[in-house]
């Protein structure tokens, strides 16, 4: 999510979390659900947010943003309410602030991710990440990621970096 985004994309990046009115996973179309992605993608740390699917034909009627005589469908209109509130200047305000961490690296090792796959437990590794996620997350604690190419260049004696988490990982460099 938004966090391993944060933690490695290059400053200036188009970073963006996809979203719209699909029946489960993003709460349907429920006016509440609607307006809340806009503002998650900007507290996420991205810079805009897409919505999935704007028209369409009548058997995805219930993810589509217009009807067919294309006026904004009530829930569209709330995300569109949504994003014009944070454009007023909370975007600039929020995305240009400096980002206050607890000094806490979860350490994100895509040879852990490999290794993991090839020991027959795909999963295991994005379960146990996800796991560290939400725990600190649910502490309060503000997190960011570091990859082994940072560690190998002396992030770990960075002062902003005080405990390192090691989920799941089985592979690491020299």
């Amino acid at each position: 999510g938004g966090e391993m985004v944060r933690s490695f994309a290059n400053p200036g990046t188009m970073s963006a979390y996809w979203y719209g009115a699909y029946t489960r996973s993003c709460g349907g179309r429920r006016l509440t659900t609607q307006r809340y992605f806009p503002w998650f993608c900007l507290f996420q740390g991205f810079n805009a947010s897409w919505y999935f699917n704007l028209h369409g034909h009548a058997g995805m009627a219930h993810e589509v943003g217009f009807a067919g005589d294309l006026r904004p469908l009530p829930h569209f209109e709330e995300t569109s309410k949504a994003c014009r509130e944070i454009k007023t200047g909370l975007d600039m305000l929020l995305l240009n602030s400096a980002l206050h961490t607890d000094g806490v690296c979860l350490y994100y090792s895509p040879a852990s991710v490999h290794e993991n796959t090839f020991s027959n437990r795909p999963a295991a590794h994005a379960t146990e990440l996800l796991a560290w996620c939400e725990l600190l997350q649910d502490l309060g604690v503000q997190y960011r990621f570091v990859s082994a190419d940072q560690v190998s260049a002396g992030e770990l004696s960075n002062p902003g970096c005080k405990l390192l988490i090691l989920p799941m990982v089985t592979a690491v460099t020299d």
